[in-house]
């Protein structure tokens, strides 16, 4: 096991399962950047990766599930700040930086992250659609951990699980998922974003942070029943057959979220969570919230076929006054065009 030492105030934690070539090129970049960061390979066999010539950079085989590989990244971090990457996705380096020196002058703010461009290929090209618009001026800054779990939840967007966070909450809400499991897909990233977002406030900021690739579809059915879509956080939580589960599970999660968070009251934050985005048949909030996911989906279908139809997103998120690194996303575009050459 290889020993971390710490180079900055940032460690990542990357799982990875079955993506020798996004593994390589996520080590490749993130071994030139500043920041710790821990591969936790889920994948039945090891990888070829030579990793010994990078100091700041920890692999390990670990095939068990990924909320287990998560919690044993957990017990090696020891810089201030943690966050979790894809092996496919890039954040901006200097955006890390940007969130780390906002936490630390904001001490009631237990995470940040920033805007998001999602990207794909083209033949040998880059190509852009927007991700995750829902992002843009989020303000998680309610006293209340109640009040930002219900403004959360209401409208949901994944702002806590990518973000820059406060190494000891990160870890809390990691241990939870492990000592709480569910056969249910996705429910760590449920616990994550709520354990987060109690723990203290929470802000997107102006600036482009993360690009989500599009280049693969996700990694799924690997027979960890986090990663099963049928095995649907809805169905699980609308069936009487699993009451005393979601009992359980609202109990240890009003207690990670301290006192100030309710266990009736969450109770009732996803109830509307599920009303909103689960489909439920004839439920009109089901209706206002497919509709943004339809015209999201039918632009990215636009921008890939046809683009010049298509607002470039890139310039989108200038317009609207999103600081965006040119170099840094040089160095990331460059990154991604070096692998398909590979």
């Amino acid at each position: 096991m290889k020993s971390l030492m710490p180079l900055n105030l940032l460690t990542l934690v990357c799982p990875t399962y079955k993506r020798e070539s996004y593994l390589k090129r996520s080590v490749e970049f993130w071994a030139r950047q500043p920041f710790e960061i821990i591969y936790m390979d889920g994948s039945p066999e090891a990888s070829d990766i030579d990793f010994s010539g990078f100091a700041n950079v920890a692999y390990f085989h670990n095939p068990r599930f990924i909320v287990e590989r998560l919690e044993t990244a957990a017990g090696l971090i020891s810089t201030p700040y943690a966050c979790m990457v894809g092996d496919d996705e890039y954040f901006v380096p200097s955006a890390l930086q940007d969130c780390i020196d906002f936490l630390q002058v904001h001490p009631s703010h237990a995470s940040c992250m920033g805007r998001a461009l999602g990207f794909d290929r083209k033949s040998d090209q880059l190509v852009f659609n927007t991700a995750y618009p829902r992002l843009k001026g989020l303000k998680l800054t309610d006293d209340s951990p109640m009040q930002r779990l219900a403004i959360h939840w209401a409208q949901y967007v994944p702002a806590h699980c990518y973000s820059v966070t406060r190494t000891p909450v990160w870890k809390r809400a990691i241990n939870l998922s492990l000592v709480r499991q569910y056969n249910v897909f996705s429910i760590e990233e449920i616990q994550l974003e709520t354990v987060i977002c109690a723990a203290g406030k929470s802000e997107v900021l102006p600036i482009l942070y993360w690009l989500r690739s599009d280049e693969a579809p996700p990694t799924r059915n690997t027979g960890d029943p986090y990663l099963d879509p049928s095995k649907s956080f809805a169905a699980w939580w609308r069936n009487p057959a699993t009451s005393s589960q979601k009992n359980d599970f609202l109990e240890s999660l009003a207690g990670a979220c301290g006192s100030d968070v309710d266990c009736k009251e969450l109770e009732i934050v996803f109830d509307v969570y599920v009303a909103s985005y689960s489909r439920e048949p004839g439920s009109m909030a089901w209706l206002r919230s497919i509709k943004p996911r339809v015209v999201g989906k039918l632009k990215r279908v636009f921008s890939r076929l046809i683009p010049t139809l298509a607002e470039d997103p890139l310039q989108l998120l200038r317009k609207q006054g999103v600081y965006i690194d040119d170099e840094g996303l040089k160095k990331c575009f460059d990154s991604i065009k070096q692998s398909w050459q590979a």
